[in-house]
């Protein structure tokens, strides 16, 4: 974020002012004594809304469901008709809810994450951030109250309100908030200062939140889950094959470019070997003529010279 040093000086006096305002009040929900999947229902329920809105939500979710897993075998028009249609984004909540609880049962075969308490705090958070349909205030929320770990649960809501007491840049997003007060708030400080923050958000006069353009994920159920992975994982090798046929394909064409060319090459040499044939058999033609003729002349010569000789024995006789 822009500023940050700058922004950083204002905060510690904030929250030292919101801290007399508001007051951490313990209840159940301070004290961390719920399960981790409990948590994850809560914070969804509270993201982007009240905790008076969450602690309705969930005793109207506790008639509907007995258990974790019979929540997340619930159809999304169930929560949403539970939750009430004039629950803030009623719609994609439910949907999200629905969507991490049944990641969470598609890894740990089971509706619970007892099994990611030996983790360190920084793969239990990476782990909650994989899930479908997490949003980071959610997993934020579930490392801080029910793993103890370090972190600042922020939404919009939140970040509107800094944005008014000129604490962060005006265009800051929800992930730079995150980072900025995760770097600027001591561990230590962590819960107190998220339960300060939160009452802040119940209690404070409303403030314009940006719009901003959110599409709600589509709900995954188990076997479709099933399937799309065996799918992919039969699909992997099919491509691989395809792109060798390709790559053959692609080779041939260039075979046959080469045994082009040598066969034009070829011609070529045959050509010119011809013209040159061609161009040596007159000369020896013309040798042999040109022998021959000397060979003539000279009997010709010879014969002149034995008649001449004739002709002087026979004066010398006279």
């Amino acid at each position: 974020m822009k500023n940050a040093t700058d922004h950083a000086k204002k905060l510690g006096p904030l929250i030292k002012k919101l801290a007399k305002q508001y007051p951490v009040v313990e209840d159940s929900e301070t004290t961390a004594t719920r399960d981790p999947v409990s948590h994850v229902i809560y914070a969804f329920l509270e993201w982007e809304a009240t905790s008076k809105l969450a602690a309705t939500a969930i005793a109207r979710f506790e008639e509907i469901a007995v258990d974790h897993n019979d929540l997340r075998v619930c159809h999304t028009a169930e929560l949403t008709e539970s939750m009430g249609a004039k629950y803030p984004r009623v719609e994609e909540r439910a949907a999200r809810l629905r969507e991490v609880l049944n990641g969470i049962y598609m890894l740990e075969h089971d509706t619970s994450l007892e099994g990611i308490a030996d983790k360190s705090k920084r793969d239990i958070r990476n782990y909650l951030d994989s899930l479908p349909g997490m949003v980071p205030y959610v997993a934020a929320r579930t490392v801080l109250m029910a793993f103890g770990g370090h972190a600042i649960p922020v939404d919009e809501r939140l970040v509107s309100l800094l944005e008014q007491e000129k604490v962060i840049e005006p265009d800051a997003t929800v992930d730079e908030v995150t980072s900025f007060l995760d770097r600027n708030i001591k561990a230590s400080d962590g819960l107190e200062t998220h339960l300060i923050f939160r009452r802040w958000a119940d209690e404070a006069p409303a403030v314009k939140m940006k719009k901003r353009k959110v599409v709600p994920p589509k709900p995954v159920k188990v076997a479709e889950v099933k399937e799309e992975a065996e799918v992919e994982v039969e699909a992997k090798p099919a491509k691989s094959s395809k792109s060798a046929k390709a790559s053959t394909t692609k080779s041939k064409p260039k075979a046959k470019t080469s045994s082009k060319a040598t066969a034009a090459s070829k011609s070529k040499v045959a050509k010119t070997t011809k013209k040159k044939v061609t161009k040596k058999a007159p000369s020896k033609a013309a040798n042999k003529t040109k022998s021959s003729a000397k060979t003539s002349a000279t009997k010709s010569a010879s014969a002149s010279g034995t008649k001449k000789k004739t002709k002087s024995v026979r004066k010398t006789k006279k």
